[in-house]
This record gives C-alpha cells, structure tokens and sequence, in this order.
C-alpha cells in the first residue's frame, strides 16, 4: 500500500514538473531592485505573461529546465523608461544564441537578427561580441524597411540592401569577408540609377560610373588598387 501511494506521488510529481516550463524568473525592477523567483506556484502565472508588451520593469530574465541535452535555454528583455519593449536576446547555457531583436521607443521594430555566439546580456559591452549569422534586417520608426544583411559567422557575406521609406532600393552592396568585394550600385529614389562603381578586397578597383537622374552620364572614374 506504500509503496503504491508512493508510486501515484512520483507520477503526481512528474506531471506537475512537466507543466513547469520555467526554472526561475530574474526581474529588476525601474528602481534597480533585483528578485529571483523559482516557486513554482509563482513561475506558472510568470509563464501567462507576455514580456513583449509594456511592463513596469527595467529587466528580465527568464530560464527554463535543462532539456535532454543537459542545455538550458533562457530569454532576455529589457525595456525604455516608457515601460516599452527595447531588447529580447535568446540564450543557450547563458551565451547569446538565437533570435535577437531591437525596437524603437514608439514600439515599432527596429532589428531582427540571428546570433550564434557571445556573451549572454543585452549590454552594449556584450553586444560587441556577438557573431551573428544569417540575415539581419533594420526598419526606421516608422516600421519601413530600411535594410537587409547576409552574415556568415560574423562577417558580411554576398548582397547587402538598403531601401528609401517606399521600399525602392536606395543601395545594393556586395561582400566578401566582410569587405566591399564586386559591383557596389546606389539609386535616385526615382529608380534611376546614380552609382555604379566595383571593389576589391575593400577598395575601389575598375570603372567607376556616376549618372543624373535622366539617365545621362554624370562622370566615370577609373581606380587601379
């Protein structure tokens, strides 16, 4: 009979741990007061909170259990003084991997970006050592799309976009090992062309032409590295 009481406890108890999708919660409040919650009571009304929204905190932190792996995966937000979203970063054992997003203090978008390695915090200092990967991409205040990055394991890779706030393209850029490499071309927000110049290894090599907003011949350079 013990041991049968027993055995509905553990399952009781593993059902309930598997309803528990956070390990602990670290909060820091607008005053710079710090708390870390690991009730489980407490966690799970944490877990009905959406950290994107406004809040009335500085900073928060939340980790869930280790997984089958052994790694434990957590989340980062830090807010304006507006209570407004600022910063979310995704981290792995407490280094920065995953999604990293930024916004404008109005609460439009202001980066989407993927990070691979670096340190686990929102500070400027940690966001130094970030590697990021993939594409990157920036909007104004407004919620226009202002560019678009390839990386490869930190370093710019392939074609790079600018646009002007209508979406035409402003800037096509081209890289290799995070330098200029290849045909570089900038527009009139007409469309028309108004740069068409090559690099290599980061400098300017080969014709270089410049156009007015007609489509005419502005100049033509020639660079030799």
């Amino acid at each position: 009979m013990r041991y049968y009481f027993l055995l509905i406890f553990f399952c009781l108890s593993c059902q309930s741990s598997k309803n528990i999708h956070l390990s602990s919660a670290y909060f820091v409040s607008r005053n710079g007061i710090t708390e870390t919650i690991t009730n489980p009571q407490r966690l799970k009304e944490i877990e009905k909170i959406d950290f994107l929204s406004p809040t009335s905190y500085q900073k928060v932190i939340k980790t869930q259990p280790k997984d089958y792996q052994g790694k434990v995966a957590s989340s980062a937000f830090t807010y304006y003084s507006n209570g407004c979203i600022s910063r979310f970063l995704e981290m792995i054992n407490g280094r920065a991997y995953g999604y990293y997003k930024e916004w404008h203090p109005n609460g439009f978008l202001k980066l989407e970006a993927y990070v691979i390695e670096g340190a686990g915090d929102l500070t400027d200092s940690a966001q130094a050592s970030w590697v990021f990967d993939g594409k990157c991409r920036c909007w104004d205040e407004k919620g226009s799309l202002e560019a678009i990055f390839n990386y490869e394991k930190g370093s710019l890779e392939e074609s790079s976009l600018h646009f002007f706030s209508d979406g035409q393209i402003k800037k096509q850029e081209s890289f290799f090992k995070d330098q200029k490499h290849g045909i570089q071309e900038e527009f009139y927000s007409s469309g028309s062309l108004f740069l068409k110049s090559t690099y290599y290894k980061g400098s300017l090599n080969g014709i270089s032409k410049g156009f007015w907003n007609n489509g005419n011949k502005q100049f033509i350079e020639y660079f030799e590295k």
